[in-house]
C-alpha cells in the first residue's frame, strides 16, 4: 500500500509539472514577489485606508490655511489613482481654499489637480477646457510647469486612442505629436517626465540601448531620491524598452517589478499588469494572465479608464478562451485526484478498522492503548465529515455543470439549433445558481453571526427596521449588503456584483441606513462593525 500511495503522489507530481510554463529562475523570483504582494491586497488597501484616516482626521485639527491646503493636496494624491470621487472632492477642496486665499500659485496647482484627475478618469475634452484656462507662470511658479507640458501630451494621447472619427483622430495626432516634442526639447533631467518623454521618443526609433542605459542610471540612484510611483514609472518603461527589443524575459522582469510597486502603494491606474499578463500569455502561463489581466480590467473600471478598458478589452477574449481550457483540463485532473483521495480513504480506513479490531482485544489489558484508540476514532470521525462535506459540494458543482452540458449535448444532437439558442439566452440556470449561493451565503453568514438581524434593527430607528417580513434562517437584499459591509467588502462596485444590483441602487441604500441610524449617521457603519464581538 505504501508503494502504491507513493506512486500515486508522484502521478499528481508529474501531472503537476507538466502543465506548468517555463520561466527562467529570475523570471519566476519576480513573478512570485508579484504574486505574493498581489495576495496581500486586502492588508495592503488597509494600511492604505488608515493612512487616509489620519489625514482626514488632521484636516479636521488643522486650523491654518495653508497647513489644511498642504493636507487636502496628501489626500487627493492618496486617491488620485485610487478613489477617483474621493480624488475629485479633494481636488475641488483645494481648489476652493485656492480661491478663498487668492494666490495664483495655489490656484494653478489646484487646477492642474483637477485637469490631472479628469485626464485619469478619460474626461479628456473636460481636462482640454481646464488647462486652457491656467496661468502657465503661475503653473512654473508652483515647479510643476513640466508635468503641466506632459499633461497637455497625454490628454492628446487619450484622444487619440479613444476617437473613432478619422480627421478627428488626426487632429489629435497632430497635437500630441507637437507637445512630445515640446517635451522633448524643454524638460530636463530632473523632472521624471523626461525618462518618459525620452523613451516616447526612442523606442519608435529602435534606440532600444540608449533609453535602456538612461534609465538604469536613473535607477541607480539612492533609494530616497526616487518615490515608489517613480520606480514603478521607470520599471514600467525598462520593461517596454526590453519588449521592443525582443527580450521577453528581462521585459516581464521589469513589468513585475513595476506591477509590485504599484501594487504596494497600492494604486489603481497603471500599464504593467497589462503587459505583463500578455507576456504570461504568450510563455503559456494561463493561470498568471489570467489574474493579472482580471485585476488590471476590475482596477480600469474602478478609475473608469476608457483608454485601458479599451486596450483590455483587445486582449480578455483570448485569455478567457484559453483560461476555461486550462481551468476544464485542471477539473478532469481534480476529478482524477478525488478518485485517488477517494480510494486512499477506503484503504486507510479499512487500515484503521483492522487496527481499532486489535485494540479492541488489547484494551483490557491497558486501558491507556483503550484512551488512545478511542481518540484516534473520533479523530477520523472529524477528518471524515469534513473530507465528506468536501466532496459533497465539489460533486454538486460537478453535476450541476454536467447536468447543463448534457442538455445542450442533447440538443446538439438533435440539431435543434433553435432549441440550444434559447437555452443558452436563458437565465434560468444562472439564475438558479445565484439563488443557490445566496442561500448558501445566507446559511454560512447566519451561522457565524446568528443575531444578526436583531443586532441591526437595534442600530436604526423604529419604523425603519429591516427583514421583518423574511423567513427564518434568511437575508433580504438590504440585510445581505449589510452583511457584506460587516465581511469588510465596502466597495459599492464589488457588493452590486455579488448582488446583482447597480452602483447606485447600494449608495441610495448605505444613505437610506445612515438616515435611519439611531446614532450619529457618521458612526453607523463602525458600529456595524462591532456586532458579533
Amino acid at each position: 500500500m505504501k508503494k502504491s500511495l507513493v506512486f500515486i503522489l508522484m502521478g499528481l507530481v508529474f501531472a503537476s509539472c507538466t502543465s506548468s510554463p517555463y520561466h527562467n529562475k529570475e523570471v519566476l523570483r519576480t513573478l512570485d514577489r508579484l504574486d505574493h504582494t498581489m495576495k496581500s491586497k486586502n492588508e495592503i488597501a488597509a494600511r492604505k485606508e488608515a493612512r487616509i484616516d489620519s489625514l482626514r482626521r488632521l484636516c479636521s485639527q488643522t486650523p491654518d490655511t495653508d497647513a489644511l491646503y498642504q493636507a487636502y493636496d496628501t489626500l487627493f494624491r492618496e486617491y488620485h489613482k485610487w478613489d477617483v470621487d474621493s480624488a475629485f472632492h479633494y481636488a475641488y477642496k483645494k481648489l476652493y481654499l485656492a480661491k478663498e486665499c487668492g494666490e495664483a500659485k495655489l490656484l494653478a496647482d489646484a487646477s492642474l489637480d483637477l485637469v490631472l484627475q479628469n485626464y485619469i478618469s478619460s474626461q479628456y475634452l473636460a481636462a482640454i477646457t481646464l488647462i486652457k484656462d491656467i496661468d502657465t507662470a503661475a503653473v512654473a511658479a508652483s515647479g510643476r510647469l513640466p508635468e503641466y507640458r506632459y499633461l497637455w501630451y497625454e490628454i492628446y494621447h487619450g484622444l487619440v486612442q479613444t476617437t473613432r472619427q478619422d480627421s478627428l483622430r488626426q487632429t489629435y495626432r497632430q497635437a500630441e505629436q507637437e507637445y512630445l516634442n515640446l517635451c522633448c526639447s524643454s524638460i530636463n533631467e530632473d523632472c521624471m517626465e523626461f525618462y518618459v518623454t525620452q523613451a516616447k521618443i526612442l523606442i519608435p526609433q529602435g534606440r532600444y540601448d540608449e533609453i535602456i542605459s538612461l534609465i538604469q542610471g536613473k535607477l541607480a540612484a539612492p533609494p530616497y531620491h526616487l518615490s515608489i510611483e517613480n520606480r514603478a514609472r521607470l520599471h514600467y518603461w525598462l520593461g517596454r524598452s526590453y519588449n521592443a527589443k525582443g527580450d521577453d524575459d528581462q521585459a516581464m522582469i521589469h513589468f513585475a517589478a513595476s506591477a509590485q510597486y504599484d501594487f504596494s502603494i497600492p494604486i489603481k491606474t497603471y500599464g504593467s499588469v497589462f503587459s505583463l499578463a500578455r507576456l504570461c500569455l504568450k510563455r503559456g502561463d494561463i493561470s498568471r494572465a489570467y489574474r493579472y489581466i482580471v485585476r488590471s480590467y476590475k482596477n480600469a473600471m474602478d478609475m473608469e479608464d476608457v483608454m485601458h478598458i479599451n486596450r483590455i478589452a483587445h486582449l480578455l477574449p483570448g485569455v478567457i478562451s484559453q483560461h476555461e481550457q486550462y481551468a476544464a483540463k485542471n477539473r478532469r485532473l481534480m476529478q482524477w485526484m478525488i478518485l485517488s483521495l477517494t480510494v486512499l480513504l477506503l484503504a486507510l480506513s479499512f487500515t484503521i478498522y483492522l487496527l481499532l479490531r486489535n485494540l479492541r482485544r488489547l484494551h483490557k489489558a491497558n486501558q491507556e492503548n483503550a484512551d488512545n484508540a478511542r481518540r484516534l476514532r473520533e479523530s477520523n470521525h472529524i477528518k471524515e465529515v469534513y473530507l465528506g462535506e468536501f466532496l459533497s459540494m465539489f460533486s454538486e458543482h460537478i453535476n450541476s455543470l454536467e447536468r447543463y452540458r448534457s442538455i445542450l449535448r442533447v440538443m446538439s444532437n438533435k440539431m435543434n439549433f433553435e432549441a440550444i439558442q434559447q437555452e443558452l439566452r436563458s437565465d434560468e440556470f444562472i439564475n438558479a445558481e445565484w439563488t443557490y449561493l445566496y442561500d448558501k451565503f445566507d446559511k454560512t453568514f447566519l451561522g457565524i453571526f446568528p443575531h444578526f438581524t436583531e443586532e441591526v434593527n437595534a442600530l436604526l430607528q423604529p419604523g425603519k427596521q429591516v427583514g421583518g417580513d423574511v423567513p427564518r434562517g434568511k437575508l433580504s437584499n438590504e440585510l445581505r449588503i449589510l452583511a457584506l459591509m460587516r465581511l469588510r467588502i465596502s466597495e459599492p462596485t464589488r457588493i452590486s456584483k455579488f448582488l446583482r444590483l447597480s452602483p447606485t441602487t447600494i449608495y441610495n441604500y448605505r444613505v437610506k441606513f445612515r438616515n435611519a441610524a439611531r446614532c450619529p449617521r457618521e458612526e453607523f457603519e463602525a458600529r456595524l462593525m462591532n456586532i458579533g464581538e
